[in-house]
């Protein structure tokens, strides 16, 4: 008798996979070899490197079954197996149905793609095993040639890369070594050339579980970028927003007219009161073009009071008018609020902040005056309920510069940072 492998059957399917991938071998994939099956960007930007599945910029692995669920719980098998094959929760995975196409999702055993014979996981149970490890081989590959480390040193968990000796991780849905959400907007439209972008990750201590924001990378990003823009102009000792323009000759066309119609409307350039300021934030995001003027005064203790915001966006054609004002408004109310009062911190492994009187939020009696300003045209429909909140956090930081000669780096704004000294 021979003795037992210790090595599971998966891990030695799996390392099998990644030498495969390492050397250009060729594991077939529903008839495709995985070094050349379909690797394009899906729905919503989302990576399938197969026929078989798709991985959303979110996290969600969508697995196309070729076969109809009837009650038998193919679907559910199905989803278990690419689940075990990929190292993510199964609560990750989704079910869809595949399209009609004999030549890609055939029954290898009934020669067409046909229900029945009991047979949708009996044909598919090697396929989506394949298309799952196969997927998981492409990820660790790409994780290690990103760290410079030998794929056989990387593990894979929860749906995420890893490299215990350096201590490094990365989320499945990254795709071409980039995480969409990190560096969504981490660079404006501006003609500037030879730009580099990187980032190093932070995560979340373990056990603390976390989430998207109001919105996803250019919630963060944009105050990032419009804050050195506004740097930039200083330095130049030039007009912010004749600063901005100058840098914008190769932007898109709606992207310049929503900041110019911002600056008009909000009366950029006319005198204000002793610390008092104007600051302006430009971008593009979720295929909506917005421009944000914020006016503030800053008392003596640092206080910031947002007196007035003034929107102009471009979101395509314009299907409900008093929906995309009021998305408009909410974002900008939201942005103002996380500009000048929400923060969460942790102490000994737990979150001390625990309602509205240690979590201070905007009240009625701080909100600004919001003039929106909806440019019409024909375009297709753009996205509207989170770049209120992008433009509004940047903008008010930086009339709070305007106003007060202190740039801040961090959010929510201290006012300590702002108070007069003698």
């Amino acid at each position: 008798m021979n003795a037992p492998d210790t090595l599971p059957v998966n891990r030695k399917r799996r390392a099998l996979l990644v030498a495969s991938l390492a050397t250009g071998g060729g594991l077939l994939i529903g008839g495709l070899p995985a070094t050349a099956a379909t690797t394009t960007s899906g729905e919503a930007g989302g990576w399938q490197p197969n026929p078989y599945l798709r991985i959303d910029p979110d996290g969600r692995i969508v697995v196309f079954a070729p076969y109809c669920e009837m009650g038998q719980g193919s679907y559910t098998s199905q989803a278990m197996v690419v689940a075990e094959e990929l190292d993510v929760p199964l609560a990750r995975v989704a079910i869809e149905a595949a399209p009609a196409d004999d030549a890609t999702y055939a029954s290898p055993l009934l020669g067409g793609q046909i229900t029945g014979g009991s047979a949708s996981l009996r044909a598919q149970w090697t396929t989506m095993r394949n298309a799952g490890a196969a997927a998981r081989a492409m990820l660790v590959q790409a994780a290690a040639s990103q760290w410079g480390v030998a794929p056989g040193d990387c593990a894979t968990a929860d749906g995420a890369v890893t490299h215990a000796a350096s201590k490094r991780s990365l989320p499945a849905y990254q795709k071409d070594h980039i995480d969409l959400d990190v560096v969504e907007n981490a660079v404006g439209h501006y003609d500037i050339p030879n730009v580099w972008i990187d980032f190093t990750r932070h995560e979340a201590p373990e056990g603390m579980n976390t989430g998207n924001w109001r919105g996803v990378g250019p919630t963060r990003n944009v105050f990032i970028t419009e804050s050195v823009m506004d740097e930039l102009a200083f330095r130049a000792r030039a007009d912010p927003l004749a600063y901005r323009r100058a840098l914008m000759t190769q932007a898109p066309a709606r992207l310049r007219h929503v900041l110019d119609v911002a600056a008009e409307k909000s009366g950029w350039g006319s005198p204000l009161p002793p610390r008092s300021g104007r600051g302006i934030a430009v971008f593009e995001g979720f295929a909506c073009f917005m421009a944000i003027v914020a006016q503030v005064h800053v008392d003596a203790d640092g206080h910031i009071a947002v007196e007035r915001m003034t929107c102009a966006l471009d979101t395509g054609t314009v299907v409900a008018p008093d929906v995309v004002l009021a998305q408009a408004e909410g974002g900008i109310m939201f942005g103002v609020s996380a500009a000048l009062h929400e923060r969460i911190t942790v102490a000994n492994g737990r979150v001390q902040q625990a309602n509205y009187d240690s979590y201070p939020i905007l009240r009625m009696a701080e909100a600004p005056r919001i003039e929106v300003h909806v440019v019409q045209n024909a375009e297709p429909p753009g996205g509207i309920g989170e770049p209120g909140t992008s433009g509004a956090i940047a903008a008010v930081a930086n009339a709070v510069f305007a106003a007060t000669g202190v740039r801040a780096y961090s959010l929510p704004l201290d006012p300590a940072l702002f108070k007069v000294t003698t």
